[in-house]
């Protein structure tokens, strides 16, 4: 029972609990509920204040916005009358200044046509009194030519009186001098005289009593007060120290000066440069002779220069224009110069020596080093005498060096001048010849001009012109008269007779054009029946077509080519595939190839398929030298790769062209850039300037030698080459403008499949790069970024504004100097404001 009554009371206790619990969560609901309600309330008073406050602010700003634009249209209106106001009376004004300048014009006309009334009458004064004063010219001329002779007479009169009163001078001079010369010689007399019965008294012996130094101090001093003093050289610094001082002491001595007498006379003498030595002497000292001969040696003196004399010993050679005793001479002042206190033995041994090694004349050279030579003339006496017996042994045929001779058939043209032609032989003659030859902008001449000194010929009535010429550019030339000939290789032999005088001769070439005027001499009328033997000689050409040809039949792989290319048969793979590379590429341009006057070419189209060129397959013998003239020489320019390689294949083909130019040297010499950089090709236009500008390419030095490209010929009169020309402009400047917007998309392409879009806003974290190096720290250890900073303002779409804390000084960076941070504690310092709303008007203001 009492556990019945205790479980009822703890369930009635529990029971109001639970009620008393869910009555204070309700309550407590009701109370969260009314707070929540005022809160609400609160808020929405303040959202209705601030709507309230931002419409207020937006009526304020649109009156505010009104008044300026008001203010700004008044202003507006201000300014157009102000403008108008100032254009009418700038009109006013350039109207006024209009009518005084032409009224200062009409009386500018009307003052000058006074003027040339005046100036008219004044001349006609002028030439009434003329008139009357020439009258009275020409009573003065008379009068004045009347005076003038008189005047000579007296001059006349008046140079005999001079010349007779400066006769009696001389004699009274002369008669004087004498007189003085007898008595002072009588007064030495008496003096030696006195001094001789002194002498006797002394020593009893006056038979052998010697002149005492009275007498000749006595002789001296009447000799030089009697005869004239002999004046010093000037020097100005120029001539050789040495040489004046040798002068200057030979007058002093002659002279009998004394020291402080040299001195004087030496700063006398002095000019120009040298006499600027006296500011860095002081003046109590000019008056030393040896301080200024001191100076004069520091100055202008050998003593200091020995070191640079005997370098120039040692690379002493002879001159082109220099004889044998100008060279000798020129070295033994060297010699002596370098080595001034050397004994005679060694110069002359050093001077043999350096004589020796620097003659031109490897022969004459040798000759010497054979023969023993006391002295620096022996040396030259055998050097002139080597050279007079090499002249006088010359052959009439000996060249200076190897030339190829070759047999050539062809016979000469003599036109009108001789008429006929005949097959004689003529006698030997001794000719001049000079043959030179260009290869690659060197030129190279072998001169023979010392082997002939005059012309001989043992034909009695025909006169032989000793001339020298060109062998390339001149035409060999026949004994003598008005005959046409071409250069050409090998023996001819012509008869001339019944010549008349003629004062020049045509040279005509192979073609007929003409291509040289000389002058002859004056030939035989007479006929002569003996004949001349004349020899022309022409240099080899490297480059010509006959050595071209046989380069290519020397390389294998072109030979085989041509041989292919003869049989018109064009070769299986199965045939071709045992070959190498080379021939195989050759093999797939099969259609390419040609055979052009016996060489082998490759026709390329240019870019727009328009035209074509036929380039030369270079052999591999001649790629080096076609490489080192179009990127090395002087008109190569030391282009890139892709202008070298255009530059080429304008000239040329080889297989494997493009892995030649790339692997080729391109760290030399730059000249001639502007010319070679007209005449390159450029990458986005595939044409060089030259072309886009005068619708043709360039002539280099290149083309000279090498040969321009060939192209196909076309006569054409002058307006259908002007309107080809106008064509080919218009469409190479189509063709590079399509290919220019080609190129550009091309570039933008690429750069956009590289470039990423990034962007920030107000408030992100950044990272900034800004590399710091510390001394004694490795680069790799060091961080190149720092931050986080935070973006304040973005300035533009490059451009931002940054900040790293709130006390630190904003930074303006470039977008590439920014990379996104991604930490987990970006800074938070940074609030960012949202935008005020945007309305109508301030869309109206923006815009």
């Amino acid at each position: 029972m009492v556990n019945t009554r205790a479980t009822r009371y703890d369930e009635e206790t529990t029971t109001m609990d639970v009620s008393e619990i869910l009555k204070f969560l309700q309550q407590g609901e009701e109370k969260r509920q009314q707070e929540d309600e005022k809160r609400r309330l609160e808020d929405e008073r303040r959202r209705q204040e601030d709507r309230e406050e931002a419409e207020r602010r937006e009526e304020k700003r649109r009156q505010e916005d009104e008044q300026r634009r008001q203010e700004d249209e008044r202003r507006r209106q201000e300014d157009r009358e102000e403008a108008e106001r100032r254009e009418e009376q700038r009109r006013q004004e350039d109207e006024r200044r209009r009518q005084e300048d032409e009224r200062r014009r009409q009386e500018d006309r009307d003052e000058a046509e006074r003027r040339h009334q005046e100036i008219c009458e004044s001349q006609q004064i002028i030439n009434t009194r003329l008139n009357a004063f020439s009258g009275r010219i020409d009573g003065v001329e008379q009068q004045i030519d009347q005076v003038g002779q008189k005047v000579n007479r007296i001059e006349k009169e008046f140079q005999e009186n001079r010349e007779e009163i400066e006769r009696r001078l001389e004699r009274r001079l002369e008669d004087t001098k004498r007189q003085v010369q007898k008595e002072i010689l009588e007064k030495i007399e008496g003096l030696e005289h006195q001094l001789h019965r002194t002498s006797i008294a002394d020593s009893g012996d006056c038979s052998t009593s010697p002149a005492t130094p009275l007498q000749h101090s006595s002789l001296m001093h009447t000799e030089r007060s009697v005869h004239k003093m002999l004046k010093p050289p000037t020097y100005d610094g120029q001539s050789s120290r040495s040489m004046y001082r040798r002068q200057f002491e030979a007058a002093a001595k002659a002279n009998g000066w004394t020291p402080q007498e040299m001195a004087t006379s030496l700063v006398i003498s002095l000019r120009g440069q040298a006499l600027e030595i006296l500011q860095s002497i002081p003046e109590e000292q000019q008056n030393d002779y040896d301080r200024i001969v001191g100076a004069l040696e520091i100055r202008y003196g050998h003593k200091y220069l020995r070191q640079v004399y005997q370098s120039q010993i040692k690379s002493r050679q002879q001159r082109s224009n220099e004889s044998l005793q100008e060279y000798e001479a020129d070295i033994e002042r060297l010699i002596h110069l370098a080595y001034p206190q050397a004994p005679k033995e060694f110069l002359e041994q050093i001077g043999i020596q350096t004589f020796i090694d620097g003659l031109v004349d490897t022969e004459m050279q040798q000759a010497l080093r054979l023969g023993r030579h006391a002295t620096i003339s022996d040396a030259l006496i055998a050097a002139l005498e080597f050279k007079a017996a090499k002249e006088a042994s010359r052959s009439y045929k000996h060249l200076v060096r190897q030339v190829k001779f070759e047999e050539c058939q062809r016979k000469q043209d003599t036109d009108e001048y001789a008429g006929q032609e005949w097959s004689l032989p003529f006698p030997k003659a001794r000719i001049s010849l000079q043959i030179t030859s260009e290869r690659f902008g060197k030129r190279q001449l072998v001169d023979a001009r010392g082997r002939v000194s005059t012309t001989y010929t043992q034909c009695p009535k025909i006169s032989i012109s000793d001339k020298s010429g060109d062998a390339e550019r001149e035409p060999g030339r026949a004994g003598a008269g008005d005959v046409r000939s071409a250069p050409f290789c090998g023996q001819h032999d012509e008869r001339v007779g019944d010549i008349k005088k003629q004062e020049q001769v045509h040279l005509r070439g192979h073609h007929g054009q003409t291509e040289g005027v000389l002058p002859v001499l004056d030939s035989s009328k007479d006929t002569c029946n003996e004949l001349l033997m004349t020899t022309t000689v022409q240099v080899e050409d490297e480059w010509s077509s006959e050595e071209m040809m046989k380069s290519q039949k020397k390389d294998k792989d072109l030979k085989l080519i041509r041989n292919w290319l003869k049989n018109g048969v064009r070769p299986t793979w199965q045939e071709v595939s045992r070959y190498g590379t080379t021939i195989k590429g050759y093999w797939a341009q099969w259609s390419s190839l040609c055979l052009r006057d016996g060489l082998l070419h490759r026709k390329w189209e240019s870019p727009d398929g328009v035209s074509a060129v036929y380039q030369l397959v270079l052999p591999k013998a001649r790629i080096h030298q076609v490489l080192e003239e179009l990127h090395s020489s002087p008109s190569g320019g030391h282009f890139g790769v892709t202008r070298t390689l255009a530059r080429v294949r304008d000239r040329f083909y080889w297989v494997n062209c493009r892995r030649d130019v790339e692997e080729w040297d391109w760290d030399k010499l730059v000249p001639l850039f502007l010319l070679s950089y007209r005449s390159s090709q450029h990458e986005s236009t595939t044409y060089t300037p030259s072309m886009l500008t005068s619708g043709r390419e360039m002539k280099l030095p290149t083309d000279l030698i090498l040969g321009h490209p060939v192209e196909e010929n076309q006569e054409r009169s002058l307006p259908e080459f002007v309107e080809d020309l106008r064509e080919r402009m218009d469409r190479i400047h189509r063709f590079a403008r399509e290919k220019l917007k080609i190129h550009s998309d091309k570039m933008k392409q690429r750069l956009d499949t590289t470039s990423t879009e990034t962007a920030f806003k107000p408030g992100d974290a950044v990272w900034l790069y800004a590399p710091k190096r510390t001394k004694g720290k490795s680069p790799k250890l060091q961080s190149n970024w720092e931050g986080p900073y935070t973006i304040i303002k973005k300035i533009n779409d490059l451009v931002y504004r940054i900040q790293l804390s709130p006390r630190s000084k904003p930074k303006v960076v470039h977008l590439e100097r920014l990379a996104k941070y991604t930490g987990h504690n970006p800074p938070e310092w940074f609030v960012v404001e949202d935008p005020p709303p945007r309305t109508e008007d301030s869309v109206i203001r923006d815009e």
